[in-house]
């Protein structure tokens, strides 16, 4: 694949597929993400360790592969959920607290 054999690449795509799709789903259902877009930048991680990879140096490549892919999701999607709380329950469980706080400065 160094040497720029596409048919190459294009088998080594087409070989580890699977993996990719499998991580893109266990992070969409880990983190509630879009699927297609998960799926999509899973692909783009694994043509990315498809194009830096080093078999003297870079161990199986497996490993290698689902390290960018895990790397390229992350990066393109943010995997923290916001907390969303309503205004009725922060009302209930903040004025008292700013009312003793203030109390107490005081």
């Amino acid at each position: 694949v160094r040497e720029g054999n596409t048919h190459a690449r294009k088998r080594m795509i087409e070989m580890y597929l699977r993996i990719a799709v499998r991580i893109a789903v266990s992070r969409a259902k880990a983190y509630n993400l879009d699927l297609e877009e998960t799926v999509g930048d899973a692909f783009i991680g694994l043509m990315i360790a498809v194009d830096k990879y080093d078999p003297d140096h870079s161990g199986p490549f497996v490993s290698f592969a689902s390290l960018w892919i895990y790397q390229n999701i992350s990066r393109e999607q943010s995997t923290c959920n916001p907390i969303c709380i309503s205004l009725s329950i922060a009302k209930n469980c903040f004025l008292p607290c700013i009312l003793f706080l203030r109390h107490v400065a005081a």
